[in-house]
């Protein structure tokens, strides 16, 4: 008996189709999707500047500074919906936008680095 699965990997969606095996037979794997393209490595961490994370997973509705905007603690930096709710995330400190590591519509993970705030 053979079964079709799809598995997403690293965003990337893949059709997979699964036998199951009687005594002594081995496994087999078709992929009908092509391999992912490697990874970009990530940026290399910049201890000096400070995150704003996301406290919850959820999607960027808006990115309201962009890099070298110069920003006040507290200041909204941009909108995640995470369970039907809009979250205005805030600049932790008081400095300039050194990156901006999402763009909207991005879907995020509890504790991802969105923003950095250069001091």
């Amino acid at each position: 008996m053979v079964r079709k699965f799809k598995v997403n990997v690293d965003g990337q969606m893949y059709t997979v189709e699964v036998e199951e095996l009687t005594g002594g037979e081995t496994a087999k794997k078709q992929d009908t999707a092509p391999a992912p393209a490697a990874a970009k490595p990530a940026p290399a961490p910049d201890s000096s500047l400070r995150f704003v994370k996301a406290p919850l997973r959820g999607t960027i509705t808006s990115v309201r500074v962009k890099v070298g905007d110069k920003v006040e603690k507290g200041q909204v930096v941009l909108t995640l919906e995470a369970m039907k709710l809009d979250n205005e995330l805030v600049a932790p400190v008081a400095g300039t936008v050194a990156q901006i590591l999402v763009n909207v519509g991005d879907t995020v993970e509890t504790g991802q680095e969105l923003v950095g705030l250069q001091e």
